[in-house]
């Protein structure tokens, strides 16, 4: 919602756009992957037992692959200083902030 909502309205200048979409979610597409792997392995696996009694083997396979989420931690404090000074800067961006938390706040 955050990504395509922001790429699609005007609420980031469009000269800095894709660059502070780049910084903001930085490998996004790459940590969807891992977990879409990860998520599909685990289905599986329940799918095939009443009660799963052990998962370490599926996460062993999966280890590996977690080169993203590192990548992700030492870049999220430039992501968040980011997205901070354009939550400071842009009024439009702060208001879609605030609705969408609002919005994810009232229907938990």
């Amino acid at each position: 919602m955050w990504i395509n909502g922001l790429k699609e309205e005007d609420i980031i200048p469009q000269p800095r756009r894709t660059d502070f979409l780049e910084q903001v979610f930085w490998n996004i597409h790459d940590i969807i992957a891992v977990n879409t792997r990860l998520r599909d392995a685990l289905n599986k696996r329940q799918k095939h037992y009443a009660v799963v009694e052990r998962i370490g083997d599926i996460m062993l396979d999966a280890v590996p692959h977690f080169g993203p989420f590192v990548s992700y931690g030492a870049h999220q404090l430039y992501g968040k200083y980011e997205f901070e000074k354009e939550k400071n800067a842009n009024p439009a961006f702060y208001q879609f902030v605030e609705v969408f938390v609002l919005s994810v706040v009232f229907l938990d």
